[in-house]
């Protein structure tokens, strides 16, 4: 079974239900995905639902998790992900902060939410 991503236009971000095993080919495909519907959409905010995907198999699934979200999200979306507690590691995301995303996760939707949608944001990308 491959990953599966269900949308919901929301009141200032797109939702991003993520549900399936996680594999690094599966996981890429989703993430350019959701960066390209949200940009025909005019999102520059996103929530990534993480909370029905598997753990991914190994760090390296994770390192490269990173790497593609930054290349793809950039500084041009803001991205929250929520995750279970049991499943939160950073390593993915502090890859994707390092290459210039501006991202968060947060064991909550709530917490996500309210990450996401603080103030006014506008991409500065670094030189």
């Amino acid at each position: 079974m491959g990953i599966r991503v269900e949308f919901e236009r929301c009141d200032g971000y797109l939702l991003a239900r993520v549900q399936g095993k996680w594999t690094v080919s599966e996981i890429d495909k989703a993430l350019r995905t959701i960066a390209s519907v949200a940009a025909k959409q005019a999102f520059n905010r996103v929530l990534l639902d993480l909370q029905e995907l598997s753990a991914p198999p190994h760090d390296l699934a994770r390192y490269l998790a990173g790497k593609t979200a930054a290349a793809v999200f950039g500084c041009r979306m803001r991205v929250a992900a929520v995750r279970p507690p049991a499943l939160l590691d950073d390593f993915a995301l502090t890859v994707a902060l390092n290459r210039g995303a501006k991202a968060t996760i947060a064991a909550t939707s709530d917490e996500a939410i309210e990450w996401l949608l603080r103030g006014s944001y506008s991409c500065q990308p670094s030189v």
